[in-house]
């Protein structure tokens, strides 16, 4: 394993950047993929000071279009595609959310199959792509193998950006099954499906750069509201990066759903999750913990529900996620520690 090459897609997110410093410290190399020069400058700025030439970061300004990825895949081990299209803020759900999502997944893949050292590309998708768009049945426990019974057309009329949201990441993974069958790659193929992620940001040195429509300026958002309309499922970055990186090591002895003729076709899917929790017993913790951050949370419903994540405890070894609670004290600990958060009206 010591000095395998893996290549990395949007390394500077929040789960890439983890995610490089992982593999890292696991001992691979890295090549990572950005869309900007400032990008590639902050990476190696964080970076380069302690792993020098075993990090490498490239610009690929549109991941949709053909040949993106032509000549810098080269050496490379395994994939991790991390990164998913910036929708343009349209309301032509086909055109911004869907088309984007299916050839940022397409177009890497199609890449790979034309370098013969890749192994395994690992792709992240979404636990939203393991359900149909309207939601299960009440009582049905959320798990990997439901996605047998998801259908959706690309031309669905979608009410609004979260549903394209959903549907994007439900047509992507469609479109990965697709192409595993019809292309029968030489390299295997695993898709991580994490709830929402919570934790420690390793690029952000300022409340400002907190944006709202992270999931850790979601997670801030809820807790100043006294009934959160967000979901009440989460999972720790790091849990999320573990992941990954036992997904490289998974082998059909592990897993026989690798199996071509397996409800997943042969692909190895993952759902990271903590069980549901209950937003008022978040907003105590806060309130009691962090009073200088506060909570105004109150009398909010419980969403119910079980995440059966079997499979990952299992066959990639995650025996115990880390709690809602240790997620919230990382995020809110952090942004405490920016002086503009304290300086913030």
């Amino acid at each position: 394993m010591a000095g395998e090459l893996v290549f990395l897609t949007g390394a500077a997110g929040f789960v890439g950047a983890q995610l490089v410093n992982e593999s890292f410290k696991a001992g691979y190399r890295v090549r990572g993929t950005v869309r900007r020069e400032a990008q590639v400058k902050q990476l190696k700025a964080h970076f380069g000071p302690q792993y020098g030439d075993k990090a490498e970061f490239i610009i690929v300004p549109d991941m949709t279009k053909e040949g993106a990825y032509d000549g810098m895949l080269d050496g490379v081990d395994y994939i991790f595609h991390v990164a998913s299209p910036l929708p343009s803020g349209d309301t032509n759900w086909k055109k911004d959310y869907i088309e984007p999502a299916i050839l940022g997944t397409t177009t890497i893949l199609e890449a790979a199959t034309k370098v013969p050292s890749i192994k395994r590309v690992v792709v992240t998708s979404s636990i939203a792509a393991l359900k149909p768009i309207e939601g299960l049945p009440e009582g049905v426990p959320e798990k990997e193998s439901n996605i047998a019974n998801v259908r959706l057309s690309p031309d669905f009329s979608f009410a609004n950006s979260g549903q394209a949201y959903r549907g994007s990441k439900i047509l992507a993974d469609k479109a990965t099954t697709e192409f595993v069958q019809t292309k029968k790659p030489h390299f295997t193929v695993v898709t991580i499906h994490p709830s929402f992620i919570y934790g420690y940001n390793l690029l952000q040195s300022s409340f400002a750069e907190l944006s709202p429509n992270s999931t850790n300026g979601w997670l801030l958002e809820a807790l100043q509201t006294p009934n959160p309309a967000h979901g009440n499922r989460g999972v720790h970055i790091l849990d999320v990066t573990e992941a990954h990186l036992r997904a490289l090591k998974v082998t059909p002895e592990l897993d026989p759903d690798m199996d071509p003729n397996s409800w997943s076709s042969g692909i190895a899917k993952f759902m990271l999750s903590v069980q549901p929790f209950d937003w008022n017993k978040v907003g105590d913790f806060v309130r009691e913990k962090y009073p200088q951050a506060g909570s105004k949370i109150e009398g909010s419903v419980m969403k119910e529900g079980v995440m059966d994540t079997t499979r990952a405890e299992k066959i990639l070894g995650l025996k115990h996620f880390r709690s809602i609670e240790a997620m919230v004290a990382e995020v809110i600990e952090q942004q405490l520690s920016f002086a503009d958060f304290q300086e913030r009206p």
